[in-house]
């Protein structure tokens, strides 16, 4: 979002939402002081993908005045939305203003992706069916889209940047994103993207941590799971509150334990 103050940031949440209606919230934090309540006005336009040909439409954001916390909310409804899948990567077209005495002191337009994935039972569902990711180990200079298409797979990147990001976003091609030394500020930057699926947090982490680490992105993930990396020559940990799922790794030559 551009304003006078780097901090600000705006966030795209997914309310309810089937395939008739969509619920759609824009949050903005990190907000400058002003003498007026700011408002946020704008649309929703779309969708917009390069692999199919959707009759767009448009949706207005519509002020929900300032949340607990300070931010200020708007509101979009979408009918018959077009969520982001692999198959069919959709997104959004975001145009948002702050404005604050009939001003405006912050702008911002970029493509939003709306995803509805998540756990059930000891399962991930994506789009209301099983998914089961089939990940290929790659990195920047590796990733190449149409190969991981072809092949109905996901990408595992260590710390994918955001021009990666981005082409995954418009190519439709899933990112299982490994954590580096800063998860929060990553977890937050690839929440923005609906190709960046999973974020697998480092086995370094002790619980404590790792609590740490979901509780500051927790109003901000989205639908972006977060797992954490775990020894496979070892007895399963505990799963810590928060974590939606645990990603089993070996060393060279390990052998996974027995239970």
């Amino acid at each position: 979002m551009t304003a006078g103050d780097e901090k600000t940031r705006i966030d795209v949440i997914l309310g309810r939402c089937d395939d008739m209606r969509a619920e759609v919230y824009v949050r903005v934090t990190g907000l400058a002081a002003t003498d007026t309540a700011p408002v946020v006005v704008g649309t929703l336009r779309g969708p917009e993908s390069r692999l199919a040909i959707t009759l767009p439409t448009e949706a207005r954001l519509v002020d929900l005045g300032p949340g607990p916390d300070g931010s200020s909310v708007a509101r979009a409804i979408l009918t018959e939305p077009a969520y982001w899948t692999p198959e069919l990567p959709h997104r959004y077209r975001l145009s948002a203003q702050l404005m604050a005495g009939g001003q405006a002191f912050a702008s911002a337009e970029r493509l939003v992706g709306l995803r509805r994935l998540g756990v059930r039972g000891r399962s991930f569902w994506l789009e209301g069916r099983r998914w089961v990711p089939r990940g290929v180990g790659c990195d920047a200079a590796s990733f190449a889209p149409q190969s991981l298409r072809d092949r109905l797979a996901a990408a595992v990147i260590e710390g994918p940047a955001e021009d990666t990001c981005a082409i995954a976003d418009e190519t439709g091609v899933g990112i299982v994103a490994m954590c580096g030394d800063d998860p929060v500020a990553e977890c937050l930057r690839w929440a923005t993207h609906p190709s960046v699926m999973l974020a697998v947090l480092p086995r370094s982490l002790d619980a404590r941590d790792v609590a740490a680490v979901v509780d500051r992105i927790a109003a901000r993930k989205g639908t972006l799971l977060v797992g954490l990396r775990a020894a496979g020559d070892q007895p399963p940990p505990p799963v810590p509150t928060g974590v939606d799922f645990l990603m089993v790794s070996l060393d060279d030559a390990a052998v996974p334990h027995g239970s």
